[in-house]
């Protein structure tokens, strides 16, 4: 086993005193000197001495040593990492102390070099060596964190029964550990030998020191005879050092395993050196709202380059003005502009305004944050402007909906419901924007039904208000084509009160409203009649008149008799005289 080990270095800070000298004369002017002054900080560490002998381990995975004639091993289970020093699970506890006038880190380097003919596989999780009888040949190992002593003397202190171990990367083959190892002021005093004044420790100081261990296991169910035919073997580095934490850099529970409560007081740290970097806030615009604080979450920075607070929030209309302390806050994070000063803005009609947020970091760093107002909207409820709508086979309804505004608004339908059925979004309708689509599958299939006439939809918006409105949906099934004409095709016209004819007035493309025409046919020539004091028409009643030139015509005697439609078409009908 290799070990590196960092020497000690002890560090002292001193001054010397220079006299105080009087000039005489007819006035006494005397002139002032410092005494000194000692600088209070040491550093000041002893770091292990352990040999990598004391951290020699053996691979035991049938627990052949608790068998052997060497009585000192003890009865530990097959499956064992067991270091020769100790011949037990754990190695020695590796100390170390800090002399130092301020706290300092113990950093623990643990790196395995595998076996390159044979190799092993490291894992990180102790209760997976032997699982599921794994033929594989698994090795655990771990630094585990010992207790926290005060004074070296204490050494036989008994180490706490919960203790976390951080196990070897199977990957970087690497584990660290991380200590905080308090510093003791009280341990140092100023004294004077002349002619320096120096800063050294009292008589008898106590000092804080931690330690750790190595452990491990291998799997007990593997096959290792071609480990050991071939002398496989692995090697374990162990390297520390004691640093005094410089500016960038923080000391923060130790993250990599859950630490017990009860580990807190024996100093687990994680180390971790940051980049330094400046404040900062990611969002700069913001919206104003009556009555409500604008909280504007900022970042302190990191660092050398890190900030502790706000030191002024300024604007410029014409003129740099500073906003009071009273009207913004500064907690934790969040620069606050407070619920009043946002009214204020709001009543000055002030639509947009860009801050100046400076920091209180060395490089006084300034970002611009910029607040906007703008009126709320009045309140539109969602319509349907057009709210009837014929249906056609085969044909998707296409409807113009209208979403609201202000509080009102609706981003889309929430139902449609016919009573209580409600119909299936895209399969039944679909909504995009402002245009609300009835399927053609849906429109075939209300004009299929039996009561196909008409159909009352109640379409609810998304809004707050939950708006309802009622949409009508008719069906009229197609006309068949039929021209208009004469029904009867003979009538008997009375002189004394004349005669009535039924007109049909067709349908579709055929379908009549009015007469324009009624003519007596006498060898092919019309002999028009005049409207009213002849005919007349009303309704689907062609009303001959008793007037009509017809009525000098002889007793049974008949006439053909045009009738001219306004669509263009004519049809004939036979009159016959009676008395």
């Amino acid at each position: 086993m290799k070990f590196r080990k960092i020497a000690a270095v002890l560090m002292v800070a001193t001054m010397t005193a220079s006299p105080l000298t009087a000039f005489a004369a007819d006035s006494a002017t005397g002139s002032g000197t410092i005494e000194g002054y000692v600088v209070e900080a040491a550093f000041s560490v002893v770091l292990p001495t352990t040999t990598g002998a004391s951290l020699a381990f053996v691979l035991d995975p049938q627990a052949l040593l608790a068998v052997s004639n060497d009585t000192d091993y003890g009865s530990e289970a097959a499956g064992s990492i067991i270091f020769t020093s100790t011949k037990s699970t754990s190695s020695p506890v590796i100390y170390a102390t800090n002399k130092s006038s301020y706290p300092v880190v113990l950093a623990v380097d643990v790196k395995l070099t595998n076996d390159t003919t044979n190799p092993v596989t490291f894992v990180t999780d102790k209760t997976k060596v032997n699982e599921a009888k794994s033929s594989a040949l698994n090795v655990f190992f771990a630094a585990v964190p010992e207790v926290k002593y005060t004074t070296v003397s204490t050494y036989t202190t008994s180490v706490p029964s919960t203790k976390v171990a951080l196990p070897v990367d199977p990957t970087t083959l690497g584990s660290k550990l991380a200590f905080s190892v308090d510093g003791s002021k009280t341990n140092y005093e100023i004294t004077y030998v002349d002619p320096d004044y120096l800063y050294t420790p009292v008589t008898s100081p106590t000092w804080d020191s931690v330690g750790f261990t190595l452990t491990g296991s291998c799997n007990k169910d593997a096959n290792w005879d071609a480990y050991n035919t071939a002398n496989g073997a692995l090697s374990c580095e162990v390297a520390w050092t004691m640093t005094k934490p410089d500016a960038n850099s923080t000391i923060t529970p130790y993250a990599i395993e859950t630490v017990p409560v009860a580990d807190d007081a024996y100093g687990l740290v994680d180390l971790v050196t940051v980049t330094p970097t400046a404040p900062a806030i990611a969002t700069v615009t913001y919206p104003l709202t009556a009555t409500t604080a604008v909280a504007v979450p900022v970042t302190l920075g990191l660092g050398t380059k890190a900030a502790t607070g706000i030191a002024s929030v300024t604007y410029n209309d014409g003129t740099v003005q500073t906003v009071a302390p009273a009207d913004y806050t500064f907690a934790g994070n969040d620069l606050t502009f407070k619920p009043a000063y946002v009214d204020t803005l709001i009543a000055a009609s002030v639509a947009t305004r860009a801050y100046t947020v400076t920091f209180n970091d060395t490089a006084a760093t300034a970002v611009v944050v910029t607040l906007t107002y703008s009126a709320p909207i009045a309140e539109v409820l969602p319509s349907i402007a057009t709210t009837t709508y014929a249906i056609d086979a085969a044909t998707a309804k296409v409807i113009t909906v209208a979403l609201g505004a202000g509080t009102g608004t609706a981003t889309g339908i929430e139902s449609i419901k016919i009573g209580s059925t409600a119909l299936t979004p895209t399969t039944d309708y679909t909504i995009s924007g402002t245009t609300l689509t009835l399927t053609a599958a849906y429109v075939n299939a209300q004009i299929a039904a039996t009561d196909k006439a008409s159909r009352t939809l109640a379409v609810t918006f998304n809004n707050t208000a939950k708006t309802v409105v009622n949409l009508t949906i008719t069906y009229t099934a197609p006309v068949v084509n039929r021209v208009g004409g004469v029904t009867p095709t003979a009538v008997t016209f009375s002189k004394a009160s004349g005669a009535t004819v039924a007109i049909d007035l067709g349908a579709g493309t055929g379908v009549v409203t009015g007469i324009t025409a009624v003519a007596t046919v006498v060898s092919g020539v019309d002999y028009p009649w005049t409207v009213t004091t002849a005919y007349t028409f009303s309704g689907t009643t062609l009303t001959l008149k008793a007037a009509a030139p017809i009525n000098t015509l002889a007793v049974a005697v008949t006439r053909d008799i045009k009738v001219t439609f306004n669509n263009g078409t004519t049809d004939t009908f036979t009159v016959t005289i009676a008395n």
